[in-house]
C-alpha cells in the first residue's frame, strides 16, 4: 500500500509539543508521504526535527477554517498525484 498523510498542526507560539513529534514518527512506517501542514511559523529546531522524521512542512498563515490546512496539503501533494496513494 501508498498511503499519504497530512498532519495538521497550529500552536500561537510556535512551539510544536513532543506528541506531535511522536505522531509523525509513529506514522512514519505506515505512509509513503507526510506532508506536516502549520498553520503559522514553528521553531528552527522544530523544523529540522520533523524534517529528521521524514515530514515535508508547509507553513501557511493562520487564516480560514481549520480544513484550509488539508487543502493546503493536498495543494502541495498535487491533485493529478493523489491518485499515485491508496
Amino acid at each position: 500500500m501508498r498511503r499519504l498523510a497530512i498532519t495538521f498542526f497550529y500552536d500561537g507560539a510556535g512551539i510544536v509539543d513532543e506528541y506531535m513529534f511522536y505522531l509523525v514518527e509513529c506514522l512514519r512506517p505506515f505512509v509513503a508521504r507526510n506532508v506536516f501542514v502549520s498553520n503559522g511559523p514553528i521553531s528552527p529546531d522544530a523544523s529540522e526535527r520533523l524534517k529528521k522524521l521524514g515530514a515535508e512542512i508547509l507553513i501557511r498563515p493562520n487564516e480560514g477554517f481549520d480544513v484550509w490546512a488539508y487543502k493546503a496539503g493536498i495543494e502541495k501533494v498535487g491533485y493529478d498525484k493523489l491518485e499515485d496513494f491508496d
